[in-house]
């Protein structure tokens, strides 16, 4: 028989897998980093850069985004956007962006 402990705790979260009394697995959760791969945003144009092709994106966050101007082609400063991180930040590096939206789940509401 499998049983599942869990211990929540303020930075991160333990499920043990139990079966047969013997421990078969251990999954740890950090929740003090917020992930934003897959979340959605309505960003803000603050910045063009002609020579690399890219709009720096207001994502409300503490990065700014980036999207790739030939995917977005007729963006300007100050237009709105509604956006999906598709790769979250690593490092000093900005979170790209993508045009398509995906939506993972049986119920959204549009």
């Amino acid at each position: 028989m499998k049983k599942i402990f869990v211990d929540t705790g303020i930075t991160q979260n333990r499920f043990l897998v139990f079966e047969d009394e013997e421990l078969i697995d251990i999954y740890i959760e950090d929740i003090s980093y917020k992930k934003l791969e897959g979340n959605i945003y309505k960003a803000r144009v603050e910045n063009i850069n002609a020579y690399l092709n890219i709009a720096f994106l207001n994502i409300g966050e503490i990065k700014n985004a980036f999207i790739d101007l030939k995917e977005a082609p007729n963006l300007k400063i100050g237009d709105e956007i509604i956006v999906q991180i598709k790769r979250d930040s690593e490092g000093k590096k900005l979170i790209k962006l993508p045009v398509e939206y995906y939506f993972l789940g049986k119920n959204y509401i549009c």
